[in-house]
């Protein structure tokens, strides 16, 4: 098999008081295609355990060390906001 060379990163609610939120979006991956445009594509997923640090941990890992081409925020407001923050500074590379 390829290389994945779209990434694409998301930070969901798997456990804790928004998981009813994350576990349907968790599920729903295995209906996403296994290729984009012909190419593979590789999905990461991690758990921001509801928690809002977590989230915005995981937007800075997904943004600084996968370097993924999209990643979406938790469904919980109160991650969300930290998460969108941290993904707004500027990428170095």
């Amino acid at each position: 098999m390829q290389t994945p060379r779209s990434r694409s990163a998301w930070s969901l609610a798997l456990t804790g008081g928004t998981a009813s939120l994350g576990i349907p979006y968790k599920n729903a991956f295995q209906l996403l295609p296994k290729t984009l445009g012909g190419e593979p594509v590789k999905y990461i997923i991690l758990d921001d355990e509801s928690k809002p640090d977590n989230a915005a941990k995981n937007a800075r890992k997904f943004r600084y060390e996968d370097k993924v081409d999209a990643m979406m925020g938790s469904a919980g407001v109160p991650s969300t906001m930290p998460w969108s923050r941290s993904r707004l500074k500027p990428r170095r590379r």
